[in-house]
């Protein structure tokens, strides 16, 4: 007889199982499944989480506890989470409105890849949003997070070539 699987184990399958069901736009058992394995401290599964309650699918819309998820996803380095919590704070929403911190999430969330992060980045140094204004900081990271751009497209579509150019910025 073959024992069972550990707790573990078993409640990483459920976030797998919760972003599967999310894909299937299934908010309610992604949210079902995915609230165990987040408690359990699954980094996925609390971002997962986060969302479902930051867009209010599955579970009532709760911006305080989507941002607590986002943060516990945070401190295991979860990029996705790193940089949604930036955007919360930048807007205040569940959080106290704070640019320096989204700031300083939006930079460890980008300097560590994340396309999305690098583009919020380069706004936020274009309009002095909790950075010092830069054009020369913005220019840097909309170069960045457009090489990531072009290099996920030229994966998807190799015979076709070029930058898609997230900003356009005056030279410096």
């Amino acid at each position: 007889m073959r024992a069972a699987g550990t707790l573990s184990e078993h409640l990483g399958h459920d976030g797998v199982h919760a972003d599967a069901a999310y894909q299937r736009k299934d908010y309610g058992v992604a949210h079902k499944l995915a609230a165990p394995a987040a408690d359990a401290g699954d980094a996925r599964a609390q971002y997962r989480l986060g969302v479902l309650l930051r867009d209010g699918l599955g579970a009532e819309k709760n911006l305080t506890s989507a941002a607590n998820w986002f943060a516990r996803a945070s401190a295991q380095k979860h990029l996705a989470a790193m940089t949604d919590l930036a955007v919360m704070y930048q807007a205040g929403e569940g959080v106290e409105r704070d640019t320096r911190r989204a700031a300083t999430l939006l930079t460890e969330s980008a300097e560590l890849g994340d396309a999305v992060a690098q583009f919020k980045l380069g706004e936020a140094y274009q309009h002095g949003r909790g950075v010092t204004k830069s054009v020369i900081h913005a220019r840097y990271w909309y170069e960045r997070a457009d090489a990531h751009q072009a290099s996920a497209e030229q994966k998807a579509t190799p015979s076709e070539g070029g930058t898609v150019g997230f900003k356009s910025l005056p030279d410096a």
